[in-house]
């Protein structure tokens, strides 16, 4: 899971999957990615590529597309969990969005929802607004553990 420090961290030191079956809307992704300063990016094209990139790589988040050959997004989440694959952050990119998948994408325990078409600016704003809420996640768990003998 990402660690973060009491000051979080940049967008720049994060490693970001992107799951879409769209070459082109990676691409897309990957760009806006870059222009962010993300430089470690990785893509995947389907749930099962993206199921062997989590293994391989242990990303900090991945952007995935709601529907997808293989595994949708749900189901991915879902496998990733139910076989204990090291756990990045989940976050829904998709056109297709509704207030039933967002319910669905908010019980699976997704990070966030972004909805396509997608800007830079609110890409950024997203991403960092995720971080800051996990590094504010992982300092009041730090906080509330009991301390060790």
């Amino acid at each position: 899971m990402l660690e973060l420090s009491r000051n979080g961290r940049s967008l720049a030191a994060l490693q970001v999957l992107i799951v879409d079956p769209n070459a082109y809307m990676r691409r897309l992704l990957d760009t806006m990615l870059k222009g962010l300063g993300v430089r470690r990016i990785i893509e995947a094209a389907d749930g099962a590529e993206c199921v062997q990139q989590i293994r391989d790589h242990g990303p900090d988040i991945v952007l995935t597309e709601l529907r997808m050959p293989i595994f949708d997004a749900f189901e991915l989440v879902t496998h990733v969990r139910q076989n204990r694959i090291y756990e990045p952050l989940f976050v829904l990119v998709s056109s297709n969005l509704n207030r039933n998948i967002a319910i669905e994408a908010k019980r699976l325990g997704f990070a966030g929802i972004l909805a396509k078409p997608l800007s830079p600016k609110i890409l950024s704003e997203r991403l960092t607004m995720i971080v800051a809420n996990t590094a504010r996640t992982n300092d009041k768990a730090a906080a509330e553990a009991p301390a060790s003998l």
